[in-house]
């Protein structure tokens, strides 16, 4: 028995040490774990390093377990049918991530965190609560913060999408008024992404902007766009301009008149929410109000059923 521990042990150390040894080389020396990506790739992923802690000590880690991840056709089977694959790719792309993270590295990133967070939890919690509640509280740490990366990403990429929205008819305008004093609707462009400034919509334009000096079409550059954002409001106007600017049609009045369909669609939107918020505290209210009346009738009523019995 103390030889097949000792046999395990050491395999385990020389597994751990080649590693390690691995991981070292990869950290110190870039080039080792890019040599055989193209340039593109090379440059996200050193500025993936660059930026993430995580990613920078546990590279070689996270790659072959997003690979691994990636060509699983059990995983990628349950992301499907769970929905994860589809929220996380969502929320990278609507989130505008600067950096073009895959979903596989995103969820290999996680997995990372989520070891490490649960060994630290495990370590501790043993002296406290044994070996079985141990177990538990580790399975649910890992899955908690696995739980809370995806839905980090799907709450910033809703919030952004939000504000995109929220002023897009404004840019729209813009692009208009400059359109009618003479600017053809790629300058008109770059004047709104200017004056956006740093606004998740200014990001956005600019990267318009960019895709359509670089060569690509400006109807493609807009369909990207609502690929990227992934809203049925936003892409039915930016793909009506999209069509207007392939059909050659004026476009300054069209684009006016579709800036006032979205602020007069963004405020019944504003009016629903407002109404059925009025609903949701319509119940809680009266449900207070009935028990500060019996509240109210107790105090006058106990003194008499008090007086009337004794």
């Amino acid at each position: 028995m103390l030889y097949v521990e000792a046999i395990l042990i050491s395999l385990a150390m020389g597994f751990s040490i080649t590693l390690f040894v691995v991981m070292a080389l990869r950290i110190t020396h870039p080039e080792i774990a890019n040599a055989e990506l193209w340039d593109h790739d090379r440059r996200r992923k050193l500025e993936l390093r660059h930026r993430s802690k995580t990613y920078r000590y546990c590279q070689p880690l996270i790659d072959e377990l997003a690979l691994l991840l990636h060509k699983l056709s059990s995983v990628q089977s349950i992301l499907h049918r769970t929905g994860l694959q589809k929220i996380v790719e969502n929320g990278l792309s609507r989130g505008g991530y600067p950096l073009q993270v895959k979903p596989a590295e995103f969820l290999a990133v996680s997995v990372v965190q989520a070891i490490g967070l649960c060994t630290v939890t495990t370590v501790s919690a043993i002296p406290v609560f044994g070996h079985p509640a141990t177990i538990w509280i580790g399975l649910i740490t890992f899955v908690g913060w696995l739980a809370a990366a995806i839905e980090s990403v799907h709450s910033i990429s809703k919030k952004r999408v939000t504000r995109i929205k929220a002023r897009l008819p404004f840019a729209i305008d813009l692009i208009a008024l400059a359109m009618k004093s003479g600017a053809v609707f790629a300058e008109a462009l770059t004047t709104a992404a200017i004056e956006t400034g740093d606004h998740p919509l200014g990001t956005e334009l600019r990267r318009i902007d960019s895709d359509v000096n670089l060569g690509k079409s400006q109807h493609a550059a807009l369909r990207d766009f609502c690929n990227r954002i992934c809203d049925a409001d936003i892409s039915e106007i930016v793909l009506l301009i999209a069509d207007a600017i392939e059909q050659g049609a004026p476009l300054s009045d069209t684009l006016l008149q579709l800036a006032d369909s979205m602020r007069t669609k963004r405020e019944q939107q504003i009016e629903a929410q407002i109404h059925k918020s009025k609903t949701m505290t319509a119940f809680p209210i009266t449900v207070t109000l009935f028990a500060c009346m019996i509240l109210t009738l107790a105090i006058f009523l106990l003194p008499a059923l008090h007086h009337n019995i004794f």
